[in-house]
């Protein structure tokens, strides 16, 4: 895939920790809101890494990555979020661990975690990382925690992500990296008319990939902001860590047409009419925490279990969503975004419809309605397949679109069927047909086109009423319950029984990523693991056990929608990081706390302020800061300043910006060594900066 990203972000060294060993803050965001009245949102993450993926080897003293680099952007850009997990909540991810990583002394531990990272991408040093590799290698490095889920969303046909798509996500939870794609622009066949371009491209010629650090549209039908953390934005000196940085992008939406054979809307970095390239949002992957879910209240709530938050704005939650007034919730998957829920809905009456139980907005929001429904499954592919009957004895299957707008996509009539399931590893989907003796499996296409394999079912495996069937992620295997036993199924692809697992009391089940079992026994999810080929074993330690359901049991899954042909036509994959598109960087910014001590002792028992100064560099102006957007304190968002001045405060001839905030406002604790400030430029740009600190007045 073409991916490299533009990732900067104004980052502070890892914000204020009880010791640079141990984290348990959650992730910082100075902004996080979204308005759907006006569809206008903000996000902003502070302490985000911004590590320069071009490390030139100098032997013997200097490690740098094969190439200098030059195609390590995904590793590096991903990279960025392991270490603001570690420091984040989450210190048991090690590597990378803690630390300060623009310290020059741990130049050579990050270079190697680089390089790891593309070993386990399968990053080729003069070829870079492919679509697949990107979130394969991010899965296989984050496996072993089991604490998050990795969804990738790439452009493929007339659908594309959109800036938007990217921020709604970090703002309800996730974390994100995106790629963007050069692609061959003919100047003189693209029209615009009031300021609307009717873009003509060729094909991709390679791509970028960085951390995103900002997102906004502040204004209905507004300016579009980007602002990522660029593994190619560093310094012309190839062996040394630049500073950190957030680099700013304008996104421009016009249509645009490809010699590829697509034609769709895309979205566009700093846009050049005259030029011959162009380059445009492709794809991302979003980090999210698992979660786990289930109906409760006969069906009127959708319970959900978040234990593991990566957002101080949106805590680890347990609390239920409602359905509609006259609705019941008959079944219920992940909406690809991670926005909420996908649930259908049995109206008084016997309407059916789609809806979106948004966990950013609270609320219900009707997508579509569909007749006689009877199952759905979420397939990789961003669609929901829906079984439903036909009104005549048999049974319609049809592939819902979840791209930019909900639709039928497609749908083709099939014998009477009872459940469904979507094979995200052999691209199928997959039914059950009952049968007064057996029963029978079809497999089709994602496009339902085709019948690709049918099987009947052993006939040791009892089928009954209702069943529920799902494909094993790591085994496989098509996996069956219902009514007729206390047994979970595990048929092979010929249908024959492999092996099967007691549960008493069955009513539903769902697998993670790692193939474990969720199971919902006697009204209570219980979580089990396998040990031996047919010998499984209940997951005591399990957060997830104890949830309460009425029936349905879901947990999340990590989703790509890659396909193979996205690579074939691209080599190298990168962009050369001289040649990545040219944004304006933002140098995270310089904090003094107690301008003038060179100790910076607070101590915690006073009542009277702190003198904190914003300090003029290089890269950053003190006067183009907007003193009321100021806040300082342990996580830089805590107190206001009580008042701002601009003058010299560390005798350098420049004019600085010094602020006085209240003591006890900051929330700095005893053995805390660093504070931080956030703060907003005149012209909408996010900064933070952190100075170290010494507490004393302890107990």
């Amino acid at each position: 895939m073409n991916f490299r990203s533009p990732g900067l972000f104004i980052s502070l060294v890892l914000i204020v920790a009880t010791s640079v060993g141990t984290r348990v803050a959650q992730a910082d965001l100075v902004w996080a809101i979204f308005d759907p009245s006006t569809e206008t949102y903000r996000y902003d993450i502070a302490h985000m890494p911004d590590l320069d993926q071009r490390r030139e080897i100098v032997p013997p003293f200097i490690e740098g990555l094969p190439n200098a680099g030059s195609m390590y952007c995904a590793p590096t850009a991903t990279m960025n979020i392991f270490m603001y997990l570690a420091d984040h909540g989450f210190p048991e991810i090690d590597p990378p661990g803690q630390a300060f990583w623009q310290l020059q002394s741990l130049y050579t531990d990050v270079t190697r975690l680089i390089f790891a990272l593309g070993e386990e991408m399968g990053t080729d040093p003069v070829d870079g990382t492919d679509g697949a590799g990107w979130p394969d290698g991010a899965r296989a490095w984050l496996d072993p925690y089991d604490r998050f889920t990795i969804d990738t969303n790439y452009a493929i046909g007339n659908y594309t992500p959109t800036l938007a798509d990217m921020a709604l996500s970090a703002v309800n939870g996730s974390l994100v990296a995106l790629g963007y794609t050069r692609y061959l622009h003919f100047p003189f066949e693209t029209v615009c008319d009031l300021g609307v371009c009717d873009l003509a491209l060729g094909g991709a010629i390679g791509g970028h990939v960085t951390t995103l650090a900002h997102a906004s549209r502040t204004l209905p039908f507004g300016r579009l902001l980007l602002g990522v953390r660029d593994p190619a934005d560093g310094d012309f000196d190839k062996t040394r860590q630049s500073f950190f940085k957030t680099t700013y992008f304008d996104i421009e939406q016009h249509p645009a047409t490809s010699t590829e054979g697509w034609s769709r809307t895309v979205e566009v970095l700093n846009l050049n009419v005259t030029s011959t390239s162009v380059s445009v949002l492709t794809g991302y992957i979003m980090i999210n925490p698992k979660a786990g879910f289930t109906l409760v209240d006969g069906g009127h709530e959708i319970l959900q279990r978040v234990p593991y938050g990566l957002s101080n704005h949106t805590p680890t939650r347990s609390d239920p969503i409602r359905a509609p007034i006259g609705a019941t919730i008959v079944s219920v998957t992940e909406q690809p975004d991670h926005l909420g829920y996908l649930a259908m809905l049995d109206f008084t009456g016997g309407q059916n419809a789609l809806y979106l139980f948004n966990t950013l907005t609270g609320s219900t929001e009707h997508l579509l309605d569909i007749s006689d429904f009877t199952a759905m499954a979420l397939a990789r592919n961003r669609s929901l397949y829906v079984l439903r009957e036909d009104g005549f004895g048999d049974s319609v299957v049809q592939r819902i679109s979840l791209d930019s707008q909900t639709a039928v996509a497609a749908g083709m009539e099939v014998l009477a069927a009872e459940a469904i399931a979507a094979d995200d590893v052999n691209d199928e989907v997959v039914l059950l047909q009952n049968a007064p003796i057996g029963g029978t499996i079809r497999r089709f296409n994602f496009a339902l086109s085709e019948q690709t394999w049918v099987a009947e079912v052993d006939s040791d495996v009892p089928i009954g009423n209702q069943p529920r069937i799902a494909v094993g992620p790591t085994d496989g295997l098509l996996w069956l319950l219902s009514d007729a036993a206390d047994e979970i199924y595990g048929l092979s692809r010929d249908g024959d029984l492999v092996e099967s697992v007691p549960i008493p009391g069955p009513s539903d089940f769902a697998f993670d990523d790692k193939g474990n079992l969720f199971v919902g026994s006697e009204g209570f999810v219980i979580e089990l693991r396998r040990v031996a080929p047919g010998i499984w074993e209940e997951v005591e330690e399990s957060v997830f056990a104890g949830l309460e359901t009425s029936g349905l049991v879901g947990i999340t899954r990590s989703r790509s929608n890659y396909v193979p042909e996205m690579d074939l036509a691209i080599s190298p994959k990168h962009i050369d990081p001289e040649d990545v598109v040219a944004g304006i960087a933002v140098p995270d910014g310089t904090a003094d706390v107690s301008p003038g001590s060179p100790e910076n002792v607070l101590n915690i028992n006073s009542e009277g302020v702190v003198r904190v100064a914003i300090l003029t560099t290089e890269g950053l102006n003190a006067e183009d800061i907007d003193p009321t957007t100021v806040t300082f304190g342990r996580l830089g968002h805590e107190a206001q300043p009580v008042n701002s001045i601009l003058r010299d405060a560390d005798g350098d001839q420049d004019i600085d910006l010094v602020f006085h905030f209240w003591q006890p406002d900051t929330g700095i604790l005893c053995g805390d060594t660093m504070a931080s400030l956030m703060a907003t430029t005149f012209n909408g740009r996010s900064f933070s900066a952190f100075d170290f600190i010494r507490t004393v007045g302890c107990n």
